[in-house]
């Protein structure tokens, strides 16, 4: 068994319930770090284990000592001689009782697992930056259409719950186009960049900001109506004071409230009817679509 468990790097141990002795084979004690019979008890070894996975541990433990023939298989980290943490998997059972029952003699195996908890954790960071990147506008950092229809959903039942209104506010860049026709579309892109943080500046940090589309962008928030004409105006006039890559720009804003139940598409039809409305006035205006 020995040479079985060596050439396929699995250590062995056996600990001695009622004396706390712990022996372990000596590939036990290389993944640790130590030399042979360095580690003698069990409370030796429990002291390395990782603060966080302790607790988790010890409920292991003890389900395998309560439950007769049962085993548990866990992973842990655990500290070795040099101070680092690696991850390792058990597997282990009671091989003896004494006459009431009580565990005596406690025995299994286990492994170093730390590249496969490190090959997890890359493949888990990297769904979640797909995830992630899905939802966003890759030139403004913004959330997309996508983005706001996966986090809508929470909003609205937010909304619901505390009995508050739901704004949505659509602006629109006036005669962006002439800017992308005059000067290209990266001095068009570098515009769009701008004016975003500028928008997310002066939003509240729980207002969803998505970029619509071209250079139409939508404010979510659950603010009155009322409260929403404040801030699309005070958007408006910061933005018409400032440049956006040499650029002096302003634009148009349209205002709806998203009725309860009401689909989405609903509101924003509402909103888009708000900004022609606001186009026809002259640009560089805020108006509101009656209900």
């Amino acid at each position: 068994m020995e040479l079985t468990l060596m050439g396929s790097n699995v250590a062995y141990f056996e600990r001695n319930v009622k004396t706390d002795e712990l022996w372990m084979n000596s590939l036990g004690y290389e993944l640790l770090g130590y030399d042979d019979g360095e580690i003698k008890s069990f409370s030796q070894f429990k002291e390395l284990v990782h603060p966080e996975d302790l607790e988790q541990y010890n409920l292991s433990l003890q389900r395998v000592f309560e439950n007769i023939n049962d085993n548990y298989r866990t992973n842990y980290r655990i500290r070795r001689k040099n101070g680092e943490y690696i991850w390792i998997e058990a597997t282990a059972l009671v091989v003896e009782r004494d006459l009431e029952g009580n565990p005596s003699i406690f025995a299994g195996v286990f492994w170093d697992i730390t590249e496969e908890k490190l090959k997890e954790a890359e493949t888990a960071q990297l769904i979640e930056g797909l995830y992630t990147s899905s939802m966003l506008d890759p030139l403004t950092g913004i959330l997309n259409r996508k983005g706001l229809r996966d986090k809508l959903p929470d909003v609205i039942a937010q909304c619901k719950k505390m009995g508050k209104s739901l704004s949505l506010i659509l602006l629109d860049i006036d005669d962006f186009k002439k800017i992308n026709d005059t000067y290209g579309h990266l001095a068009g892109d570098s515009v769009l960049r701008e004016l975003s943080e500028a928008v997310r500046e002066t939003i509240r940090k729980d207002d969803l900001f998505v970029r619509w589309g071209g250079d139409e962008f939508l404010i979510v928030s659950m603010i009155t109506v009322d409260e929403a004409l404040c801030i699309a105006d005070r958007l408006r006039r910061n933005i018409e004071g400032r440049r956006f890559s040499g650029f002096n720009v302003t634009v148009s804003v349209g205002i709806s409230r998203l009725l309860t139940d009401e689909p989405l598409e609903e509101g924003i039809k509402r909103a888009d009817r708000a900004l022609y409305n606001a186009k026809a006035k002259g640009k560089n205006s805020v108006a509101v679509e009656d209900e």
